[in-house]
């Protein structure tokens, strides 16, 4: 925390790998390692350090651009974590739902995304 403080962090992203904590078949139960992102999110904002968690699913990522199940469950699962999450301090917790859309063939399949959701 000291070096934190030294380096005047203010906000951080904290990348996670889904895999750890998301199963698609099951959305809205968190895997065993649910407790390590917790206590994270928890400490972070303890110390007054803004926490934006974004789940980096490379392996599932072309999925947003034509799985329509794959984005069911996983928006399911943001609406859980936000849940759960739901008595944090709203200044210092910040959900990242997609990194880096790409869409590239598909405008308007992202933008009916943003607006189904």
């Amino acid at each position: 925390m000291q070096l934190l403080r030294q380096l005047k962090i203010t906000a951080l992203r904290l990348v996670v790998n889904p895999e750890l904590i998301f199963d698609p078949s099951k959305p809205t139960a968190f895997g065993n390692k649910m407790h390590y992102l917790d206590d994270a999110v928890a400490w972070l904002i303890a110390n007054k350090i803004a926490v934006v968690v974004e789940l980096h699913d490379k392996k599932h990522m072309s999925n947003w651009e034509s799985d329509d199940w794959y984005v069911d469950q996983i928006m399911t699962f943001w609406q859980a974590l936000a849940q759960r999450y739901a008595s944090r301090d709203p200044e210092y917790l910040f959900f990242e739902i997609v990194n880096e859309p790409r869409f590239l063939n598909d405008a308007a399949r992202w933008t009916a995304l943003q607006t189904r959701w």
